[in-house]
């Protein structure tokens, strides 16, 4: 191979890093829904327990409680891709079905930017009665989520 055909081909490599910034720029692709990205709020978990950390999340996640215990907390976890206002609400049914009894409803209006975390806390002076629970999740009056638990 002649001297030149070499360096000709190494001034030819030499360039191909330069021609990559010539592209037209490529769209990062996100784990993020076109919905998420754009805005629309969205309920992303629902959590009970009875204790929470520090940090304002569950200690332990369940959904069996006891009647001594203290206190029944749902936590609900959402999402927005921008800063917007609503309203998130949880639902206390003792009895789901026909003969349900209301324990207890409580709202919070709040500006949700991506993730956020709200803690809904239902106490009672007197023991939970033993039996069948339900928790509705409203956002902005829609229901999003229904989750069963027992008391034992």
């Amino acid at each position: 191979m002649k001297k030149t055909g070499f360096i000709g081909l190494l001034l030819a490599l030499s360039f191909l890093p330069g021609l990559a910034f010539c592209k037209e720029p490529q769209e990062v692709v996100s784990e993020r829904s076109a919905e998420e990205l754009l805005g629309g709020v969205r309920v992303t978990r629902v959590q009970m327990g009875s204790l929470l950390t520090s940090s304002g999340q569950l200690a332990v996640p369940r959904t069996l409680f006891k009647p001594a215990d203290s206190a029944i907390i749902v936590s609900v976890e959402t999402w927005s891709g921008h800063i917007s206002a609503g309203t998130l609400g949880v639902n206390l049914v003792y009895n789901p079905g026909p003969d349900a009894q209301a324990v207890g409803d409580q709202m919070a209006e709040l500006i949700f930017h991506e993730e956020g975390n709200t803690n809904f806390t239902f106490k009672k002076p007197t023991p939970w009665p033993a039996g069948e629970y339900s928790a509705e999740v409203f956002l902005d009056g829609k229901s999003v989520q229904v989750i069963k638990f027992r008391v034992n």
